[in-house]
């Protein structure tokens, strides 16, 4: 038997905070040597998890799946009321990896495509994942979402259909930028400078940006939901975030195009230069807006406008800190704004709403606000 993927209670904290580390990593990676991995997920650094996780993967037991309350008993916000009370950590692990066992099955039984494309994320074994990736993508293969997310799960360059599937989503979704960025990239990577080239230009002029993230989580949700008939909303939500953080593209081999072959090409260059300037405008996670701006710097340092180089480049890492500053600060509380999102279909709309228009820091001001204006009219009801 195969082994899945185990997700905790690990929801708005893990898209935060994996994005920002993310962005801190990719960016000192690139900044030491430029050099492209397979993909960012497969090298994707772990959150920050909330306590009640981290303390549960310190000793071996899965996290809970239910969120205690930190509110007066007699007066218990809803989305904190959690129904694992009276279980030992034993019976919480059991009951954890049971439930994760049942969704794969039911995942893998499927003949939905993004059903399989989601069992290939949920799924440990690469050579697996591969398979059914594969058998997702020959069901749907004019699927833009379960095309990319078959790509972001590809980690073996032998043994994936890379460019296949690139120049497949090419075609499908022929105004995303990052779609022909990925696929100059494995172009370049095949040997073919033209070909990439080609592609890196019309990333250059693509009218849209769309790393298919929020898509990819409403996805998921929807996966987890069909698959888990007795799964809490919450839980599935929490699913569906977990195999989506680090699904991101080669980022450090976009950087690694233009620095290869920008050297000595101003053309490339400003190609480069015109595609960051268009991804951080359209781009809405801030990894991609990150990203981005290290690349325009990039492209600028190849054009000859040094000094702007290394100002864009201050810019970029004091948005980063002030960025995790105003939101992982100890006045926070990530456990019940997660709890908070996660309670209802209607409240994780809200917020990928925001996330899907403004970007996820701006999801999470407006989460935050929608939760205490949630919390004052309950809590002036006399919490009934």
């Amino acid at each position: 038997m195969s082994k899945v993927k185990v997700f905790g209670a690990l929801t708005l904290a893990v898209v935060l905070a994996a994005l920002i580390v993310l962005v801190v990593l990719t960016l000192r990676g690139l900044d030491n040597s430029g050099q492209q991995t397979r993909t960012a997920s497969s090298a994707a650094p772990k959150a920050q998890m909330p306590a009640q996780s981290r303390d549960s993967a310190a000793i071996g037991q899965a996290p809970r799946l239910e969120q205690e309350s930190t509110t007066p008993e007699d007066c218990v916000l809803p989305y904190m009321q959690g129904t694992d009370a009276g279980l030992s950590d034993q019976e919480l692990a059991d009951r954890y990896l049971a439930v994760s066992e049942s969704i794969t099955a039911n995942l893998v039984a499927s003949h939905d495509p993004e059903l399989l494309v989601v069992a290939a994320m949920f799924e440990e074994d690469e050579e697996v994942g591969l398979e059914l990736a594969t058998k997702a993508v020959e069901l749907a293969p004019n699927n833009s979402l379960v095309l990319w997310n078959a790509l972001m799960n590809c980690f073996d360059p032998d043994l994936c259909p890379s460019l296949e599937w690139l120049q497949r989503l090419a075609v499908v979704d022929s105004e995303n930028s990052d779609v022909w960025m990925s696929l100059a990239v494995e172009q370049m990577r095949l040997g073919d400078e033209k070909a990439a080239l080609g592609s890196l230009e019309r990333a250059a002029n693509a009218a849209s940006a769309n790393l298919y993230y929020v898509d990819t989580i409403e996805m998921g949700v929807r996966a987890f939901t069909a698959a888990g008939s007795n799964l809490p909303f919450h839980a599935a939500v929490n699913y569906a975030f977990g195999i989506t953080t680090g699904k991101l593209p080669q980022y450090a081999g976009y950087v690694n195009l233009c620095r290869t072959m920008g050297k000595d090409s101003p053309v490339v260059a400003e190609h480069c230069l015109r595609y960051a300037q268009q991804s951080q405008a359209k781009s809405n996670p801030l990894i991609a807006k990150s990203i981005a701006a290290d690349l325009e710097a990039v492209a600028l340092e190849q054009l000859g406008y040094d000094g702007q180089a290394a100002s864009l480049r201050e810019r970029n890492r004091q948005a980063i800190e002030l960025a995790t500053e105003a939101h992982f600060g100890e006045a926070t509380d990530v456990e019940a704004l997660e709890a908070y999102m996660s309670y209802s279909p209607a409240n994780l709309e809200s917020f990928l709403g925001h996330f899907r228009t403004q970007g996820e820091l701006a999801a999470f001001r407006a989460l935050e606000q929608e939760k205490q204006a949630f919390d004052k009219q309950y809590l002036s009801s006399g919490c009934e």
